[in-house]
Order: C-alpha cells, then structure tokens, then sequence
C-alpha cells in the first residue's frame, strides 16, 4: 500500500522532523511497509476521532 503525503506530513509533524530528517526516514523502506499497515488507522483516527470522541493534541 502506497502511503500518501497528508499521511507522511502527518508522521513528519508528530515525530517532529524537519526535512532532512524526514528525508533519511522515508528512505528506509522498512518505515513505509511498517506504516503502511497502520496508515488505515491513522487515517481513520485523524479523519473522525476515536469512538470516546477524545480530541487529537
């Protein structure tokens, strides 16, 4: 599953990376397979909050 950029922002933001880091990151394609099994959920999440309408911080 390819992984879209709102989501590699989303990534880039919560582990607080700048550029070139973020760079390094997505170079390892082990990050892209991991993420991409989990990049459903985060969507879901970040789309319509959890079930216990917690709010994102």
């Amino acid at each position: 599953m390819k992984i879209g950029e709102d989501i590699w922002k989303t990534i880039q933001k919560h582990l607080n990376y700048n550029d070139k880091e973020m760079k390094i990151f997505r170079a390892n394609p082990r990050n892209e397979d991991v993420l991409s099994k989990t990049a459903l959920i985060l969507y879901f999440r970040l789309t319509f909050g959890c079930s216990g309408h917690a709010r994102l911080s």
